[in-house]
């Protein structure tokens, strides 16, 4: 069912991105919208494809995915904002990996 609905989703975008294209033309906003709603519908369809395989994933994982997305999609907009996004997710990135290295106290084994 949900396959059938990314399926759905994703030939609706595409489609909505085509009729855009048609009947406005080119344009400044027109060409943002038709991007956004071409570049989804591909997320989208890759995502009918690979659903199968999505099972052993945990639902956290693909709802981070999709917020992802949509902050990459927001930064690609404006051009400042994306060096305080990328700035923002190395840092976190960082403090990830030095939280998984340090050794933990509590877990050790009494001598």
């Amino acid at each position: 069912m949900q396959r059938t609905i990314l399926g759905a989703l994703a030939l609706l975008l595409i489609v909505a991105a085509g009729a855009v294209r048609l009947y406005q033309g080119g344009g400044g906003d027109a060409e943002f919208l038709i991007g956004m709603l071409l570049r989804c519908g591909l997320v989208l369809g890759a995502l009918w494809l690979a659903y199968p395989h999505l099972d052993v994933l945990p639902r956290v994982l693909l709802g981070a995915l999709v917020v992802i997305v949509l902050v990459i999609a927001v930064l690609a907009r404006s051009k400042g904002l994306i060096v305080i996004g990328v700035g923002i997710a190395v840092v976190l990135l960082v403090l990830r990996a030095l939280k998984r290295k340090a050794p933990a106290a509590e877990n050790r084994p009494p001598r």
